[in-house]
């Protein structure tokens, strides 16, 4: 019985570790106001505690924006952000997400319009990298070409 409960121990605490590799990304505030370039802004919401999972598609993410376009982000047509959601509950509560999300958003002249990746992401972005990035970037580029164009 106690080894049992020795092991049920260890096992409960390695989980906990591997969803505590948090990486450094600069943290947004609640109070977000868009720029009026802005065509794309791109959240990733996360917890304070994470899987690897959680931070592949951090990573894939911001790989993605920053080597397909570049230029876009220079002149600040597309942003990304990683929110952390325990610290910054009114703009997850806006986007409707308590944990981990993936989300495009596009900012219009009356409303916004958001597209969930958040299941495609955790499906995709570890396991198939390559399908991921391709989808991420046909999904930012129909954003702009719907509304910016």
């Amino acid at each position: 019985m106690k080894t049992a409960f020795i092991i049920f121990s260890l096992l409960i605490y390695s989980v906990l570790l591997s969803c505590n590799q948090e990486k450094a990304r600069t943290e947004t505030s609640s109070t977000l106001t868009f720029a009026p370039e802005l065509q794309v802004q791109v959240y990733y919401f996360h917890t304070t505690n994470r899987c690897v999972s959680c931070n592949a598609i951090e990573t894939a993410t911001h790989d993605v924006i920053s080597s397909s376009f570049p230029k876009e982000v220079e002149n600040g047509n597309i942003a990304f952000a990683a929110i952390n959601v325990d610290r910054n509950r009114e703009l997850a509560k806006k986007y409707e997400t308590a944990g981990v999300a993936l989300k495009l958003v596009a900012p219009t002249s009356n409303e916004e319009y958001v597209v969930d990746l958040t299941r495609f992401a955790f499906a995709h972005a570890r396991s198939y990298p390559e399908e991921f990035a391709q989808t991420l970037t046909d999904s930012i580029t129909a954003i702009i070409s719907r509304y910016h164009n």
